[in-house]
């Protein structure tokens, strides 16, 4: 596969993640909120998060991988980081 040649000449690994509902599922507290392709952003009744459909997406992209690590700012609020 050509992204797995690449990341291999940039001394990184390609991870393969389901995508299940990624669009439909929210990053933040993980409930199920249906939308039509037609809905572009995301908009969270249980926990109030409000994003791009395509942000959220790829948030929990992010955090189906295995070297996803979690930090939290100085609020509290979590933030992804990507690993060193």
């Amino acid at each position: 596969c050509f992204t797995e040649y690449k990341a291999e000449e940039a001394g990184t690994l390609v991870e393969y993640v389901s995508a299940y509902h990624t669009t439909q599922r929210c990053s933040r507290c993980g409930k199920l909120v249906p939308k039509t392709l037609a809905t572009r952003i995301h908009r969270c009744p249980y926990c109030g998060l409000v994003l791009a459909r395509d942000h959220n997406s790829a948030i929990m992209v992010l955090q189906r991988s295995t070297h996803y690590v979690k930090a939290r700012s100085s609020s509290g609020q979590e933030l992804p980081v990507e690993p060193g």
